[in-house]
């Protein structure tokens, strides 16, 4: 029967940048900072963290590269 308080993170500090037609596969954690780039696609159960290039596809825990996506 003790407080704890959880440390508050300023999301403002460190924004989520997501860009157009973006998938974001379910239960998929995106941290603080995280840009994905138009196109990306981020498969279920990923975590992301940094910049995700325009029209790739990511997997993991980390996330890691898996292959450039063809938009033809």
């Amino acid at each position: 029967n003790h407080r704890y308080d959880r440390p508050k993170f300023d999301l403002t500090l460190h924004p989520i940048e997501i860009g157009d037609g973006v998938w974001v596969g379910a239960q998929s954690t995106i941290l603080p900072g995280a840009q994905l780039k138009n196109m990306c696609v981020i498969t279920a159960g990923s975590v992301i963290k940094g910049i995700i290039p325009e029209s790739e596809i990511w997997a993991g825990n980390p996330a890691v590269f898996q292959k450039k996506r063809s938009l033809i």
